[in-house]
């Protein structure tokens, strides 16, 4: 498998750095899970695979396969190999993801599924109901449902709508909210953070 370095690119903007930052500061905030950043340092883009790998800001022993990794734009994929401080993630878009998923606003649940288009990053919906009510420019966003993603983070817009007058469910394309090909750093969430102990009462 080869891989495509990432090169940086100075950037002439600090405001725009900035704000990026924040972005991803705010991000770790809002996660109740422990969190470590990553950078993103190679792509691969293939018939069969969407992968990008990561290098960690810091070591972490928690790291394993199938961990969340996120941006402040949404859901990026899942851990798929770990070797040091080094890790290759599967993207929502490789053929082999699969996200359940909600539509933010009309609750309509569904399973998104990458299509592993090799020219663009692209997602189906699966089990839509054809009576659930779904429409482009809708938002998907994660149900928090099984023991991977965290609830309520962005996964993909929806682009098409096609509904059948037979059949039970409808036909529904989407596109990731993050911008993969811009994408520079990354959250992979660990565990859930230990609860803070109550302040121990004083004896009378």
């Amino acid at each position: 498998m080869k891989w495509g370095l990432v090169v940086g690119v100075w950037n002439p903007k600090p405001r725009i750095e900035n704000r990026r930052l924040k972005r991803a500061l705010d991000l770790k905030n809002d996660i109740e899970d422990e969190v470590v950043t990553a950078q993103v340092i190679g792509k691969n883009t293939n018939e069969f695979f969407r992968m990008m790998r990561l290098t960690l800001d810091k070591s972490s022993p928690g790291l394993r396969p199938n961990l969340p990794v996120l941006s402040p734009d949404g859901v990026v994929g899942t851990t798929l190999k770990v070797a040091g401080d080094t890790i290759d993630v599967r993207l929502i878009a490789d053929a082999g993801a699969g996200v359940d998923v909600v539509v933010e606003r009309t609750q309509a649940p569904g399973k998104v599924i990458g299509t592993g288009d090799e020219r663009e990053y692209r997602c189906q919906v699966e089990f839509v109901k054809r009576t659930d009510e779904v429409a482009i420019g809708d938002v998907l966003v994660t149900t928090g449902l099984g023991a991977t993603f965290p609830k309520g983070h962005k996964v993909c817009t929806v682009s098409k709508v096609q509904k059948n007058d037979f059949g039970v469910y409808q036909q529904v394309a989407c596109i990731p909210t993050v911008d993969f090909s811009r994408l520079s750093e990354v959250l992979v969430v660990l565990s859930k953070r230990a609860p803070i102990p109550p302040p121990a009462k004083e004896a009378r």
